[in-house]
């Protein structure tokens, strides 16, 4: 008896906790028969999202992003291509910054075949508000790849990714501030480069203006 009162608990507590269906139908953020992976996301201060992937449509690999509003819209109508630069934009990742806007950073093989890190800065308008295609967080030879990033308190954000520079694998960071500019050492600096590989990084701000990564 006490197990059918438990397990009825719990039926209840499911359904009142179970989500509802807030819009009619899904919405189409990306139709066509072109390939479109690597995709991120985060959430907009007015109940909206804003979402990030890179895209085949023109024939190269570029990155585009679209907001998502409260109500299922669209309200900036076409995507906005964050970067279209020759080559292949990658494994984008964004965050919210303290100032309302948004900062997304990816990697780059436009210049280097191993994988640059970059970066842009849009607003929920959809508009880009730092150079056309973006600014270099790390152009070292070797490969960059498996980026995070979180914001900073300040207007801009920490980005870590995983670095081959030593040769062995390691990770680096750099913060980068409100306009784009790079706060810590040119390519940035190490966090975890002793003897061996180090990667897979989990990381998370402090509430503090700073960082906490494992």
């Amino acid at each position: 008896m006490k197990h059918i009162s438990f397990i009825l608990m719990l039926l209840m507590l499911t359904i009142g906790i179970s989500a509802n269906l807030v819009w009619d139908s899904d919405i189409a953020i990306r139709t066509g028969v072109n390939i479109e992976w690597f995709r991120t996301g985060t959430e907009t201060n007015d109940g909206g999202a804003i979402y990030v992937w890179s895209d085949t449509k023109t024939g190269g690999r570029d990155l585009y992003a679209q907001k998502v509003d409260a109500q299922g819209n669209l309200p900036w109508g076409d995507p906005l291509v964050v970067d279209d630069k020759f080559d292949r934009q990658e494994d984008p990742v964004i965050t919210k910054t303290s100032d309302g806007n948004f900062i997304i950073a990816w990697i780059e093989y436009s210049f280097d075949q191993d994988g640059d890190v970059y970066a842009q800065k849009i607003n929920t308008n959809g508009q880009l508000l730092w150079q056309q295609g973006g600014v270099p967080v790390c152009t070292l030879v070797g490969n960059q790849i498996s980026l995070n990033i979180e914001p900073d308190g300040a207007g801009g954000a920490y980005i870590v990714w995983e670095d081959a520079r030593n040769p062995s694998k390691d990770l680096y960071g750099q913060r980068i501030d409100n306009n784009g500019n790079p706060v810590w050492t040119l390519d940035g600096n190490p966090i975890g480069n002793g003897p061996g590989n180090e990667g897979q990084n989990t990381m998370w701000a402090d509430g503090e203006g700073g960082l906490i990564i494992a």
